[in-house]
């Protein structure tokens, strides 16, 4: 029984030391890692990712501020918040997005993660206000210019975005005039190709296809999709995808 405390004890000190010499930056990259522990269904608990944005929000690395905002998205999406405060947490990271542009424009992370919140604040504050306001135009030249640079960055995500902007984006004659189903299904089916280990890229694909009339084919990708299991690693982001795909499954 001694033998066991002192062994506990010994443990104990030695991760502790590890921490103490963590950067800010590790330790937010740490406790981003555990974001959907002990979560239920698509909620997450907000203590890890809250840690994360705290050590994040100390360091000052552009690795450290990417991963800053894809730790504001995450809390925004699968913790538990109001409507408004939801929105706070998408506009406080879409102004450090801004912000840090500035100071590192040729950063890919960055201006990626910038335009994923860029579209889940526009998302919050109604997709015609969001246009009025430059939002759906500035996140569609962000995340062309992000794949004209890397066309695999974050399992091909900006030519899921795109394609799901173009996808789900109603064309407004006079007002909102590039959305293009044609442009979605040829964006959509390149990500699918990419990295069709992504659940998101499976589903967008299908649903896509199911536009086009091309339903056997989306629901062969749905049934698939729909029997995995998430990636550990993104349990959340994965779980979401799966669900949906049942979900559309069922309407059909």
């Amino acid at each position: 029984m001694i033998l066991s405390s002192r062994i506990f004890f010994v443990g104990f000190f030695l991760l502790a030391v590890i921490a103490h010499g963590q950067t800010s930056y590790e330790k937010g990259k740490a406790f981003f890692e555990r974001r959907a522990e002990r979560s239920s269904d698509l909620s997450a608990k907000k203590r890890f990712i809250n840690k994360s944005i705290k050590h994040l929000s100390k360091a000052d690395q552009p690795e450290a501020i990417a991963l800053l905002l894809r730790a504001y998205e995450f809390k925004g999406t699968f913790t538990r918040l109001s409507d408004d405060q939801r929105e706070k947490t998408y506009k406080k990271a879409v102004d450090l997005g801004q912000e840090s542009i500035d100071s590192y424009p040729t950063h890919l992370g960055i201006k990626y993660y910038y335009a994923v919140n860029l579209g889940r604040w526009g998302q919050a504050i109604s997709i015609i206000k969001a246009h009025k306001e430059g939002i759906t135009d500035e996140m569609r030249d962000i995340l062309i210019e992000v794949d004209s640079r890397d066309s695999t960055f974050a399992e091909a995500g900006p030519k899921r975005l795109l394609g799901g902007m173009h996808l789900k984006i109603p064309k407004v004659p006079f007002v909102l005039t590039w959305p293009s189903k044609e442009r979605a299904m040829q964006l959509l089916r390149l990500a699918y190709l990419t990295s069709d280990e992504n659940p998101a890229n499976v589903k967008l694909f299908a649903e896509a296809l199911m536009e086009q009339g091309e339903e056997s084919q989306a629901i062969s990708l749905l049934r698939k999709l729909a029997d995995n299991k998430p990636r550990p690693k993104m349990y959340l982001e994965d779980l979401r995808a799966i669900l949906e795909a049942q979900k559309l499954l069922n309407n059909i």
